[in-house]
């Protein structure tokens, strides 16, 4: 399933997404401002789409949760 959703993170934290996260992974990204990435997630399959802004701590709980 994948979600459209905003990521509050610098650009640091984007990258160790690529490299550690085994919960979910970005298919797209791109900078709308600094700190702020609209994104495409990609992740289990949940009863609704994602939608908001998270923080990377906040999106892996919520998908955690979700299990």
């Amino acid at each position: 399933m994948e979600s459209r959703i905003k990521i509050k993170c610098n650009r640091k934290e984007m990258a160790e997404i690529f490299e550690f996260s085994e919960i979910f992974s970005i298919r797209y990204y791109e900078e709308i401002k600094h700190g702020l990435f609209n994104v495409v997630v990609r992740h289990k399959e949940l009863p609704e789409y994602l939608i908001g802004t998270y923080t990377i701590k906040q999106l892996n709980q919520l998908l955690k949760n979700k299990s």
